[in-house]
């Protein structure tokens, strides 16, 4: 499987084409190709970044209903920590102990942010 940047909203192969191995460190075998990055393709994501926020999309959102999609965003993760420390453990070679330990807290800090985002309202 091949697997690009995401920009904008969508996957895209990096702006040269390159690709490179993810290796799985255990056994050699190669798990996928993703998109090398080159400096064009920050460019790009900067820029629809930029876009995005200058659209008031996000920027401009309630922050209750920024705590909303941040809640359901941890929501979701945590639902799927498993499967992502799994892949994560084939790709790094790390424990997957480890790795769910690890994941277990982006929930978390997702969950912290929507606090906050409450914080804000009327400010």
């Amino acid at each position: 499987a091949n697997y690009g940047h995401f920009i904008g909203g969508k996957e895209v192969q990096s702006s040269n084409s390159a690709v490179f191995p993810v290796e799985n460190p255990a056994t050699g075998e190669i798990v996928c190709h993703v998109a090398a990055g080159t400096e064009q393709d920050v460019e790009n994501a900067v820029q629809s970044a930029k876009s995005a926020f200058d659209s008031g999309v996000w920027s401009n959102l309630h922050p209750r209903e920024r705590a909303r999609v941040l809640n359901k965003a941890a929501e979701i993760l945590r639902s799927r920590i498993d499967h992502i420390a799994l892949i994560e453990s084939t790709c790094t070679g790390r424990a997957i102990r480890e790795m769910k330990a690890q994941l277990g807290r982006v929930p978390e800090w997702l969950e912290y942010f929507a606090g906050i985002a409450i914080g804000l309202e009327g400010s």
